[in-house]
């Protein structure tokens, strides 16, 4: 009978471990959150009576919230990285994880910048090498394909 009763102390001490209430706290905001995303958005929609208006609601909620899901999930582990590797000699825990966050934002910023950078000053040579006489020829030459390709729309639509 001791054994059993020591067994499941056992079992309840490691099941503590993995009891946080801080992650069912957030967890509940969560759900709490989409609740009322998905409350607000109905509302909406039997308000406004157009389904049209529920997508762009929920489009305008919902790309957000993916895109920053999504980046949340690329740099988590450069920042669990940066947090037990870099960042190991300070005390507190949270001051740790902010600094990580931190540089793996600076780190990101500065990635995108020069890409941008990189794709504008490839732009800007690449507009430099044309001159007005060849954007002029250019636009002559799409507007003779826009003109055939109108004509043999109005070819089939005559023909059907």
């Amino acid at each position: 009978m001791k054994d059993l009763i020591s067994e499941k102390t056992t079992e309840m001490k490691k099941l503590k471990k993995l009891y946080n209430k801080e992650y069912i706290i957030i967890s509940i905001y969560a759900v709490a959150t989409v609740l009322v995303i998905l409350l607000l958005g109905w509302l909406i929609y039997f308000i406004g009576g157009e389904l049209r208006g529920l997508t762009a609601f929920l489009s305008a909620v919902l790309k957000p919230l993916v895109l920053g899901l999504v980046f949340t999930y690329l740099i988590s582990p450069l920042v669990r990285r940066f947090e037990n590797n870099i960042f190991t000699s300070v005390d507190s825990q949270s001051k740790r994880k902010i600094a990580a966050v931190v540089l793996a934002l600076l780190i990101v910023f500065i990635v995108i910048g020069l890409i941008i950078g990189i794709v504008a000053f490839t732009v800007s040579r690449s507009l430099t090498a044309f001159s007005p006489a060849d954007i002029k020829d250019y636009f002559v030459i799409l507007n003779d394909q826009f003109s055939r390709f109108w004509t043999t729309i109005e070819n089939q639509l005559a023909s059907m």
